[in-house]
């Protein structure tokens, strides 16, 4: 089997998105660092602080790049693609805090979330959503795999019965920015 290659713009393509995932990176721990001055009592020393309830960061063509959402119900990063899809998602609300990243269908392909009722995992998404490898944790681990058409294929250990719900497991629950 020969080892898959990409194209010359599919890795600048690559390599603009990871540029993108850096920048959110070093945004977030700008954003955290004045938070943790805030929390700490001496908001007063802090200088140049912007507040805002989002702040959308664009490309050089004007484009919507990276938009960091902050209100009642949901904070998150979302890294788009020059299509403008999301394709990082880092999102918290008031049922998980998870991490996806999507395909250039907007589709998770990968997703790690911690959910409100304790349990949390990893899946990995095939094409389309169809078919799925799931790691999930509450009270004992299970390791699940599901066919294109949805159905669970085998589960390990067979006697785990984890309480995965749909959205869980396809990726839907993302909010997407």
């Amino acid at each position: 089997m020969e080892p898959a290659t990409s194209s010359p713009s599919q890795s600048a393509a690559n390599t603009l998105l990871w540029c993108r995932v850096l920048a959110v990176m070093c945004a977030l721990l700008v954003a955290m660092n004045g938070w943790l001055l805030i929390r700490s009592g001496d908001s007063n020393k802090i200088t140049g602080t912007i507040t805002a309830r989002e702040l959308r960061i664009i490309d050089d063509a004007g484009e919507l790049a990276v938009h960091l959402v902050g209100n009642k119900d949901t904070v998150g990063v979302y890294v788009k693609d020059k299509a403008r899809r999301d394709r990082i998602a880092l999102t918290h609300d008031g049922e998980q805090t998870g991490l996806f990243i999507k395909d250039s269908d907007g589709h998770s392909r990968v997703g790690i979330a911690q959910f409100a009722h304790g349990g949390g995992g990893v899946a990995l998404h095939g094409e389309d959503l169809r078919g799925a490898a799931v790691l999930y944790y509450k009270n004992t681990g299970s390791l699940s795999f599901y066919t294109p058409d949805g159905q669970l294929g085998a589960r390990f250990p067979s006697s785990a019965t984890p309480q995965i719900s749909a959205a869980e497991k396809d990726g839907s629950k993302d909010p997407g920015g």
